[in-house]
């Protein structure tokens, strides 16, 4: 395992604790998307999704989710 800096490890675990948030209220699309850099890509290719490559098509994934949850 890679060692990592304490302000590296906290900021990963709070990134993931606001994920974690932003996901649970499937309101607040651009708020979970704030969290992703602009040229991110998502791959969820691992569980049967496709991989989305930028804020548009992760955020229409998300949108299309939250939707279809709430």
């Amino acid at each position: 395992m890679t060692a990592i800096s304490l302000e590296e490890r906290t900021a990963l675990q709070d990134l993931m604790t606001d994920y974690c948030y932003a996901v649970d209220k499937l309101t607040d699309v651009d708020g979970l998307l704030d969290l992703f850099t602009a040229d991110a890509t998502l791959d969820l290719s691992a569980i049967g999704l496709p991989v989305m490559r930028g804020r548009d098509e992760y955020g229409a994934f998300y949108r299309s989710v939250f939707a279809d949850m709430s």
